[in-house]
């Protein structure tokens, strides 16, 4: 069964209503649904323009009149139905799954702030325990330039390996 849109619905107005009456409620109707303002569509202003291209015309209006009698009305608008209660349980429902699922990004955010905070400490412990490091082997060798320690290494019958001998020489107890 195809549907049939009710234009008097669409308009906002009653099957008795009067051309100008007709006119008024396709201008208001239109300031709101007309596709270049925000919210409108260009869908609901093409019917708009059908409905009172046919309501205005007593001729057409007529045999719209008696088409509707002859055919099931489909609403195009539908109006809200009040609840009666039946849509708090939803609600309840709908807000204590928001509740859970508030809970369940705070706990998950919890954890990743956690472990960001342990990689920081892990990395801040890294890094002073190269710093001290770095300053015993400073302490250790007060005084000597660092030809001093090339010249031992060279002397000494090593082979000069760059930087990694320089820190060997530098680590050992000799």
């Amino acid at each position: 069964m195809s549907k049939v849109v009710d234009y008097y619905e669409v308009l906002g107005v009653s099957r008795g209503a009067g051309p100008e009456g007709i006119a008024r409620a396709f201008k208001s109707q239109m300031h709101t649904s007309h596709p270049d303002r925000p919210g409108g569509s260009e869908e609901l202003a093409r019917m708009l323009i059908q409905a009172r291209e046919i309501l205005r015309d007593p001729a057409k209006r007529q045999a719209y009149d008696s088409f509707l009698r002859r055919a099931e009305v489909t609403p195009t608008r539908r109006r809200p139905r009040p609840s009666h209660g039946r849509h708090r349980t939803t609600s309840r429902r709908a807000a204590e799954e928001a509740t859970r699922r508030a809970a369940e990004r705070e706990a998950a955010q919890k954890a990743t702030d956690e472990a960001s905070r342990k990689a920081a400490e892990r990395e801040a412990a890294r890094r002073a325990a190269q710093h001290e490091a770095a300053r015993r082997v400073q302490r250790r060798h007060q005084g000597t330039s660092l030809w001093d320690i090339v010249g031992a290494i060279v002397v000494g019958g090593g082979i000069l390996l760059g930087a990694a001998a320089v820190a060997e020489a530098c680590m050992s107890d000799d």
